[in-house]
């Protein structure tokens, strides 16, 4: 996907702003392409996701114009939660500009409570969960630092 110019700060880098919106933008597309799985969809059930937290670095720029690819995995779950990390790289894929996780809650819509995923969500989650990752945020970014990918 481009770096939009009027997403980008006066130094034509993404402003930090919009980044959590790329990121969100293509894990549903992610979703949707990859599981064939449609957030409004679950919203017409009655049950959703809502962002309980979010953590972000930011290793390299992303610049106006410049073509980046976003990738996600799920990094951990629970019956009530699923942690997903976000990545943004440059096109060649060769060095990363930013990673998030997110923490997602999933819910009840109509009562706003936490609720639990349903077998089939726990058997998806535990098919594409990301193994022998860290489920320390500060360990986690510090690996991705000294990756070749930060090279």
């Amino acid at each position: 996907m481009p770096i939009r110019f009027s997403d980008c700060d006066l130094y034509g880098h993404l402003s930090n702003i919009w980044y959590l919106k790329y990121f969100l933008d293509a894990r549903e597309d992610h979703l949707a392409n990859s599981y064939g799985l449609s957030l409004g969809a679950f919203a017409k059930q009655g049950i959703g996701w809502v962002v309980s937290t979010n953590q972000i670095s930011y290793f390299r720029p992303a610049k106006v114009n410049e073509q980046v690819v976003i990738r996600s995995a799920v990094v951990d779950f629970s019956p009530t939660h699923v942690l997903v990390e976000i990545q943004m790289l440059d096109e060649k894929r060769t060095h990363i500009k930013s990673a998030l996780w997110s923490k997602f809650v999933h819910v009840n819509l109509k009562d706003g409570r936490k609720t639990e995923h349903g077998r089939n969500m726990m058997e998806l989650f535990e098919k594409i969960k990301l193994e022998d990752i860290t489920t320390d945020y500060n360990t986690r970014m510090q690996e991705l630092k000294v990756s070749n990918l930060i090279s």
